[in-house]
């Protein structure tokens, strides 16, 4: 099914310059983009995600230790220019 919308002379350049960065026509950039938001039927409103989610787990991992291997850790990055002492 075809639509014809208006949009902003603003609109109309990102979704140029996004479907150009990602190398496929700005037609179908918008097209996955309205499936995606209204083929599912729900017309709900959608949680916009918080941007600190996107953190959420960025530095978890990894040994436990770090206060303890402060002194370790340090020197490793900046040499013998680090000194024990607390």
């Amino acid at each position: 099914m075809d639509m014809l919308i208006k949009i902003s002379d603003a609109a109309f350049d990102n979704i140029r310059s996004k479907a150009d960065q990602e190398g496929r026509p700005a037609e179908e950039l918008v097209q996955d983009v309205v499936e995606h938001t209204f083929a599912d039927g729900d017309d709900r409103p959608r949680a916009r995600e918080h941007n600190l989610l996107a953190f959420a787990g960025m530095f978890s991992g990894g040994p436990g230790d770090t206060a303890e291997r402060a002194p370790e850790i340090l020197r490793s990055e900046f040499g013998n220019r680090v000194s024990n002492d607390r």
